[in-house]
């Protein structure tokens, strides 16, 4: 049974608004920007008391279009709220709040409930008009503090301003961090009225029409507000050892052989390894630090090879993960140099970052990436700049059409550079293999190849996911054809990068229950960063759960037989460093070796990039990165999750300072 809308329609909202006598003002329009390119509209409307905001934007066949009107109490506060539409994976959707004789009522896509209206209402379908709302809400009561609803808190602090010139004149945005909305602040631009002037970051953001060209200079001001108070905790968590160091007492992991060896020491001196040997075959330093390690296990540092780092922050969350490296498979470009670099020197906190150049073709379903090629020519020019960058790889994307692939393969190879990616539309992942790619991101192309031609010709839409989780339980994973499709990735070495974690809550999610890599973390995360962890997956009936579960089911067991056959493995998230541990455990349930996971996680990624000499297991000679976590990962694979030190290049980090630096809380105890 539904639970009847606190709240009228938007329409009826507005109506009633108008009633009253006020006159009607144009909106205020704003573009929506990805990676520099306009993809849509945000509209404020503004009625007295009330506000329209329309978002509708466009991201490779995803994107909303969704209304929220709101009328605010005099401080501010929204008293009703009321946003329809469709959702970014164009789910319809209908969220309501309403606030009167003291009691506040919700319904959103993921929760419904009351409480005491006492505080501000996060809406689950947020856009960046009702953040500035929030903002002008926390500038008018004394401590800039107010509570939230459902629950939570949320403080200000103002960060910088900046003077903008546009097709309206000159402007002057200041811009505020918001803390207690997830696990880093929320940064959003005012003008000197209050209103919204820009919100987001390089990947996605929204600026006042007019101001595009603005955004760069917004952006660049934005990190560094955020990157001064980054650098100022690295300082204080980075310890820079003035001698050796000594570990020892530990369970250490042996990426080589696989196995796990008690009672070892490490001794490091600089960012190098020195020496390896069993506990008091060491000589100890006079000058050293020893580290004891209590039993706990010391690992290579780990590798996420699939990542896209938007701040300093990913690094920060990527090091508390215990990734020590990690591969970036597309950003834009100068502002990922801005932020390795600063990586490299240590004036922030954040791994090793291998680059991979993304080129797209032209057209609706393009990838967020400037460098988009239709031509021969084109083709060949942005494989020569990413090789000029020293890139060591690129990722050919969904839209680029079947022809120019090997053109990027044949020129890519001639320089040097691995390639790999999705698999462009009107291929399937055999032919892309045989086209050259020496690796293929993402384990839904393994069941779109068995599917057709009609399907292989719309996976740059979002049918890439929907075809996958609505029929790949068809495959029979022992079948003649996945047996060859294979035992030809085996033949022509091909890499695969499943990325499993980030399909199974889609494919296997149920409304009401919490995410699978959310749950671990749930008791260490602010209230308001969980708010969706239980919003389910696409699946809206029980006979679908069962079909969607399938298919993510047939995707792990092709990740087995393909470990079985030996072609190589990487782990990957495309997303947040949390996730890391969940993709591990998923490849575990599917039933590889732990072992063998961690080796795919260290050594086996260093093999991957031509970086097994310098790093990749703990070797006298080799880079200092370690880890230390609570626990033995090859009997229970999601101890990596407890890193109580990471050490980067002999830099060593404490696991908590890490953890809080992100927002979490301390481990207190049993880590899950």
């Amino acid at each position: 049974m539904k639970m009847k809308p606190p709240v009228p329609t938007c329409a009826g909202l507005l109506a009633a608004v108008l009633l009253l006598g006020a006159s009607p003002v144009p909106p205020t329009r704003y573009t929506v920007v990805m990676s520099g390119i306009a993809k849509g509209n945000l509209d404020v409307s503004r009625e007295d008391a009330a506000r329209r905001v329309r978002l509708s934007f466009r991201d490779r066949g995803r994107g909303p279009d969704l209304v929220t009107v709101t009328r605010y109490d005099p401080n501010g506060v929204p008293v009703e709220i009321d946003i329809s539409g469709t959702d970014y994976r164009r789910i319809v959707i209908a969220e309501h709040f309403a606030s009167a004789a003291g009691k506040a009522q919700w319904t959103s896509a993921v929760d419904a409930g009351s409480a005491a209206a006492k505080g501000f209402y996060v809406t689950n379908e947020g856009n960046d008009e009702q953040l500035a709302a929030l903002a002008r809400a926390l500038l008018k009561v004394p401590g800039r503090r107010l509570p939230l609803l459902p629950t939570g808190e949320a403080s200000i602090r103002r960060m910088a301003e900046h003077k903008v010139t546009g097709s309206a004149g000159e402007a002057v945005a200041t811009l505020y961090f918001i803390d207690g909305l997830g696990m880093e602040p929320t940064p959003v631009w005012l003008d000197r009225d209050g209103e919204l002037f820009a919100g987001g970051g390089t990947w996605f953001g929204v600026i006042r029409a007019g101001y595009e060209a603005a955004q760069t200079a917004l952006i660049a001001a934005q990190t560094r507000a955020s990157d001064d108070a980054a650098r100022a905790e690295a300082t204080r968590i980075a310890k820079r050892p003035v001698g050796p160091v000594l570990i020892r007492g530990a369970l250490l992991f042996d990426a080589e052989t696989r196995a796990m060896r008690p009672g070892m020491s490490v001794l490091v001196r600089g960012d190098r390894i020195a020496a390896v040997g069993s506990d008091g075959s060491i000589a100890v330093p006079k000058d050293a630090q020893v580290i004891d390690a209590q039993g706990r296990s010391l690992l290579p540092g780990l590798w996420d090879m699939h990542v896209h780092l938007l701040g300093q922050r990913d690094g920060l969350m990527a090091m508390m993960a215990g990734l020590t490296t990690v591969r970036d498979l597309g950003n834009d470009v100068p502002t990922l140099k801005a932020l390795t670099d600063q990586f490299d020197s240590g004036a922030l906190i954040g791994p090793h970052v291998l680059k991979a150049g993304l080129i797209d073709g032209r057209g609706p379903f393009a990838g967020p990436t400037k460098f988009l090629v239709s031509t021969p020519e084109e083709t060949r020019a942005a494989v020569d700049r990413f090789a000029a960058l020293g890139y060591p790889m690129v990722k050919l994307y969904s839209s680029l059409a079947p022809a120019l692939v090997p053109i990027a393969v044949t020129e890519a190879h001639a320089r040097g550079l691995r390639v790999g990616g999705h698999v462009p539309a009107g291929m399937t992942m055999t032919e892309a293999v045989d086209a050259g790619y020496d690796e293929v991101q993402h384990a839904n192309f393994w069941l779109l190849n068995f599917l057709g031609p009609e399907v292989a010709a719309r996976s740059n839409t979002p049918a890439r996911f929907t075809d996958a989780y609505t029929r790949g339980h068809e495959i029979d994973p022992a079948g003649a054809a996945a047996r060859s499709f294979v035992a030809h990735l085996k033949a022509k070495s091909t890499v695969v990068d499943p990325t499993l974690v980030t399909f199974e809550t889609m494919f296997t999610g149920w409304k009401g229950e919490m995410s699978a890599w959310i749950a671990p973390w749930a008791a260490r995360m602010p209230a308001t960063a969980l708010r969706d962890s239980r919003g389910g997956g696409r699946a809206t009936t029980s006979a679908q759960l069962v079909d969607y579960r399938a298919s993510f089911l047939r995707m792990q067991q092709l990740l087995k037989a393909m470990h079985d056959a030996g072609v190589p493995v990487v782990n990957g998230t495309d997303g947040s460093a949390m996730l890391y541990a969940r993709e591990l455990e998923l490849h575990v349930a599917a039933g590889v070796p732990a072992a063998d996971v961690l080796h795919d996680a260290t050594l086996g990624a260093a093999r991957v990039m031509k970086q097994d000499r310098d790093t990749g297991s703990i070797a006298a000679g080799k880079r200092a990165d370690l880890i230390l976590v609570d626990g033995d990962p090859t009997k229970r694979i999601g101890a990596v999750r407890c890193a109580a030190l990471v050490m980067k290049d002999g830099v060593i980090h404490d696991g908590n300072d890490l953890a809080v630096a992100v927002g979490l809380k301390p481990r207190n105890g049993a880590c899950q």
